[in-house]
């Protein structure tokens, strides 16, 4: 089989990883593997849209080394070697006649727009680009993206590429390779890392945030194993040691909190209410799949809560920012941070607060959540939970979710009992063992990353003080 490793981004040590096990496992397989990547084929991309000349340093420097140790034959290729004048001039001709890069952008078959939008959300942590700086960027990430859109799939063509593989999908250039790859009709893996220990995710030809795609790993995950008892077991321990502030999996965003500590306007008295929020740049530009059926957005529905609740007298709605928010200066915040002390009934916890995220869950009657994994989380603690925005589990048996925004109040004021837990725990079950282990990859819970026992997080001494000197003068492409 001719297969294409679409590789463009190495800066992450996680990202060599998981690329060399795939490039890797591939040639093990005897499969004929040519690995597209960058080096330098555009002075910048979503990852490094400011053109900093030491990240493309870094980018290559750890792609180079990671390559030395794969054994056995693949050609190496990057995009500036497949791109054609007539790329170029088509691209040119489309965006000449665009005067906003938005997310509804299309070319051809292929979301350019939420793929550069996607990039720069998540890099920026912004959401509106309007003004010039950012439409510059946006429309020179748009034409790169079309040009490598179009080079592949003029390459698939020429080398009878049958099937590709990326990591993730939802960036620029990774989306412009996967979109071109879907008009081929060619298969495609997308990867994406999992939990410590070297686990990584595939989800075949979709998106890692496609919620039906995901749900349906996690019930064949579940169903592969038939004891229930020790599934049920390994699901519990999940949320206890989550509950206790371990990292499992990923980072813990509660274990500088004060176990038990509740704000000191909490009222034990009124019926409460605790909405988790989240960050949602990361699904603002990932298909109309992720499309809020209720509110335009996270910032709308808690407004809309905070207004349904400032007239409820018996009642008090607490507001757990994100953790992950913490630090975050951006207009869209604002109007959270402006409720802080404006109402009795609306408690606001701002994301660097101690208090305890967990001491709320136990102290709530309802729980309320945009698709914050605190809402499976309070569902198998046997909390009713209120889900008014699209995430993985919207369409599991978690949540109540109102059948339209009309709904939401009489949701709110009925008597709602706690699903049963068995949704939850498949969650839980699949974090603790779904996924693929790798033949080459490791990663451990500090974040360290290796490919065949070398250790990737490490730059040379030289190296670091090459790209430190380039950093510090601020040097670009």
């Amino acid at each position: 089989m001719n297969l294409l490793v679409f590789t463009s981004f190495h800066l992450p040590p996680h990202f060599v990883a998981i690329n060399m096990e795939i490039i890797q496992q591939n040639i093990d397989a005897g499969h004929n593997v040519t690995v597209l990547d960058c080096r330098s084929s555009f002075s910048g991309c979503g990852f490094n849209p400011y053109k900093l000349k030491y990240m493309c340093e870094i980018c290559k420097f750890r792609e180079s080394d990671g390559l030395k140790l794969i054994q056995g034959n693949y050609k190496r290729l990057s995009i500036k070697d497949i791109i054609s004048r007539e790329d170029e001039n088509k691209a040119d001709i489309f965006l000449d006649k665009i005067q906003l890069i938005d997310k509804d952008l299309t070319f051809e078959n292929f979301d350019v727009g939420e793929s550069v939008l996607s990039s720069h959300i998540s890099k920026t942590r912004e959401r509106e680009f309007n003004n010039e700086d950012d439409q510059k960027i946006l429309r020179e990430l748009t034409s790169n993206s079309i040009i490598t859109y179009l080079s592949i799939r003029r390459f698939i063509h020429e080398e009878n590429i049958e099937k590709v593989s990326l990591f993730n999908g939802r960036w620029d250039y990774y989306r412009a390779a996967l979109s071109a790859a879907r008009i081929e009709n060619l298969d495609v893996e997308i990867f994406e890392k999992f939990r410590y220990g070297g686990y990584y995710e595939n989800y075949g030809n979709y998106l890692p945030h496609d919620i039906g795609n995901k749900n349906d790993l996690i019930n064949r995950n579940w169903d592969k194993n038939g004891n229930l008892e020790a599934k049920i077991k390994i699901a519990d321990d999940f949320f206890i040691r989550k509950k206790k502030g371990h990292e499992v999996a990923d980072k813990s965003y509660t274990k500088n909190q004060i176990k038990g500590k509740l704000p000191v306007s909490y009222d034990e008295n009124k019926k409460t209410f605790v909405l988790y929020n989240s960050s949602d740049d990361e699904i603002a530009a990932v298909g109309k799949i992720y499309k809020n059926p209720f509110f335009e957005d996270h910032l709308e529905g808690i407004l809309y809560l905070v207004d349904y609740f400032k007239e409820k007298e018996d009642s008090q709605l607490i507001i757990r920012m994100h953790p992950n928010l913490s630090g975050l200066t951006r207009n869209y915040l604002n109007p959270l941070y402006d409720l802080e002390n404006k109402n009795p009934n609306i408690i606001l916890i701002k994301p660097e607060a101690d208090i305890d995220t967990y001491g709320l869950m136990d102290a709530a009657n309802v729980i309320i959540s945009f698709g914050s994994t605190a809402g499976v989380e309070a569902s198998y603690w046997g909390k009713p939970v209120v889900l008014l925005g699209k995430c993985f589990y919207f369409d599991s048996k978690i949540a109540h979710v109102p059948k339209s925004k009309a709904d939401i109040p009489e949701l709110l004021e009925s008597e709602l009992q706690p699903m049963d837990r068995l949704a939850a725990r498949k969650f839980g079950y699949y974090i603790l063992t779904g996924g693929i282990k790798g033949d080459y990859y490791y990663s451990d819970e500090n974040k360290n990353y290796f490919f065949k026992g070398k250790h990737l997080n490490p730059l040379p001494a030289w190296f670091r003080l090459k790209y430190g000197i380039l950093k510090f003068l601020n040097v670009k492409n």
